[in-house]
């Protein structure tokens, strides 16, 4: 693949690597007083998340190196790092908001279970363990932060992804694979904001 149309799905894939990363830093560095709300370690751990998403972004980006930028329904190292990086980053979510050793060491697992999945089954190991951590990741933000928003994530993150892959992978149009990422970076935005209205409204004293 080349010309225009080449230039535009790498920008769609490097975009939300470095919005993912972006939101690793804002995060990192902002946020001062939802750390009183939040568990010891939380921003940390909520930039890791982000972080991880991006490593998600960039794996992907590595894969498609390999294939010319086309989308192929394959297994490798790098779409597994891809799904292992995504769960990742969904138990990191879920970990800011709720300390405890033993929810910690469930996500852990489940992360372990993520790359393990993949490894012996395929894809099917991953996307089984991303869906029990989103239903964590989202009980345990709603019971936090009680923002609306929270359910425009995976709407983004599962629903337009998912529509945006099978009508690739139904209809071979390339052109579908470049909505995959920017619906991918809205659903970390959406995360953003409901970090920042919560930051605005924690008061001092906690």
């Amino acid at each position: 693949m080349a010309g225009p149309f080449l230039i535009l799905l790498v920008i769609a894939h490097l975009q939300a690597v470095l919005v993912a990363w972006g939101l690793a830093l804002l995060t990192a560095r902002g946020l001062p007083r939802l750390r009183l709300r939040l568990p010891p370690g939380a921003t940390g751990r909520l930039s890791l998340a982000f972080g991880c998403y991006g490593l998600a972004a960039l794996a992907e980006s590595l894969d498609h190196t390999r294939s010319d930028w086309i989308y192929v329904n394959q297994i490798s190292p790098w779409n597994g790092l891809f799904f292992v990086f995504l769960s990742s980053g969904l138990a990191l979510l879920a970990a800011a908001v709720r300390g405890g050793r033993g929810l910690h060491g469930l996500l852990l697992a489940l992360v372990v279970a993520s790359g393990l999945g993949y490894a012996t089954i395929g894809k099917a190991g991953p996307i089984a363990v991303q869906v029990a951590l989103l239903v964590v990741m989202l009980q345990l933000w709603w019971r936090c932060f009680h923002d609306w928003r929270l359910w425009l994530y995976p709407l983004f993150t599962v629903g337009l992804t998912t529509l945006f892959g099978a009508l690739l992978n139904s209809s071979g149009d390339q052109l579908w694979h470049l909505f995959i990422g920017p619906a991918g970076s809205i659903s970390l935005l959406l995360l953003w904001l409901i970090l920042r209205r919560a930051d605005r409204t924690t008061r001092p004293n906690g």
